[in-house]
């Protein structure tokens, strides 16, 4: 199995003409088993939000953890409550995770990759939107070798 990204620059009935990297492939269409045409990059401010919260609530929750001393003094003790002081240090942590993960994600962007559906018999059957080339293709298919 054999797999290549790149950028259609001819299609027929037959045959796929992919330009990846400093290469041209010529792929017969009945050898494709499996084909993902690009449809732009996306952004991934709502993931980097969750998955910053959520790290940063852990951490700070955990510092906060081993990190605490009861109050014994006759200081101004601002929580004297263990529990307390993990919950607040825990929502502090996620708040702040969440806003960074939030503008990291804005900033990262990654491909979105749509299964170019094959009939029973694996061959492609290609709607006028991915007949235009100039299209980005990631595609799988069996080499006569192998």
């Amino acid at each position: 199995m054999i797999k290549v990204t790149g950028t259609v620059y001819n299609l027929n009935p037959s045959e796929i003409y992919i330009h990846s990297s400093n290469q041209d492939y010529r792929i017969p269409v009945h050898s494709v088993r499996r084909a993902y045409v690009s449809q732009g990059r996306k952004r991934n401010s709502f993931k980097g939000m969750l998955i910053g919260g959520v790290s940063g609530g852990l951490l700070l929750g955990a510092a906060a953890s081993f990190a605490y001393e009861k109050c014994d003094t006759e200081e101004y003790c601002l929580y004297d409550d263990k529990a307390a002081v993990i919950i607040s240090n825990t929502l502090a942590g996620a708040l702040i995770g969440g806003c960074a993960g939030f503008i990291a994600g804005t900033f990262i962007k990654t491909d979105r990759w749509i299964l170019v559906r094959t009939a029973p018999g694996r061959t492609l059957s290609f709607n006028h939107h991915t007949q235009l080339p100039g299209w980005t293709l990631r595609i799988s298919f069996q080499n006569r070798n192998s």
